[in-house]
């Protein structure tokens, strides 16, 4: 697996970590339509484990800072996922795990996050790299938080409310599952 097209850096702690910046992490699912699990984050080692696939489910990514504490995997972590496994794991909205002493939230993205992944990331991307840096294709189609079925730029976003004949759950599509941290030294509360 390539790392992210970026003027950001490869770090190795989470604290370290500007908008733009990413680092590696180890992705371990029993399916690919199973919701997963992240460890060792910035200290996997790339270079013995092979990159997560949906013929490698235990392997490393990348995870990028989008945004103020929240960073987004490279890649799809499910493919045939349905809204109702994730929703089961309270992944749509977010599942509380601690990783190496720091609190995360595990969840679907919201539509503003896939938006903020389709830009430029403070200038921190170009234009020509945007959709490569998330494994974007005309044809994806990716779970979102919102109930409403929306196409933004080259992705198109589903949701319980566009599964087809309004059943969430018979609908498989794509997923990816980010991870939302209190990113100020003053907050205690990774939901705040």
């Amino acid at each position: 697996m390539s790392v992210p097209i970026t003027q950001g850096l490869l770090r190795t702690t989470v604290a370290s970590m500007n908008i733009g910046d990413y680092i590696a992490a180890r992705y371990t699912a029993s399916a690919i339509t199973t919701i997963g699990t992240y460890s060792q984050i910035g200290t996997v080692d790339t270079t013995t484990v092979a990159a997560f696939s949906s013929t490698n489910l235990d392997g490393y990514l990348y995870l990028i800072k989008i945004a103020k504490g929240l960073l987004v995997p490279n890649i799809r972590n499910m493919t045939g996922a349905t809204y109702n496994v994730l929703n089961l794991g309270n992944s749509i909205y977010g599942n509380k795990v601690t990783i190496d002493t720091r609190d995360y939230l595990v969840r679907v993205p919201t539509i503003a996050e896939c938006t903020a992944m389709m830009g430029t990331l403070n200038g921190t991307v170009a234009v020509g790299d945007m959709a490569t840096n998330f494994g974007a294709t005309a044809a994806s189609t990716e779970i979102i938080q919102e109930n409403f079925n929306l196409t933004q730029g080259i992705y198109r976003f589903t949701s319980p409310a566009s599964a087809s004949n309004g059943i969430a759950s018979a609908t498989a599509t794509n997923a990816r599952l980010v991870l939302e941290y209190a990113d100020d030294s003053k907050c205690t509360d990774v939901f705040h």
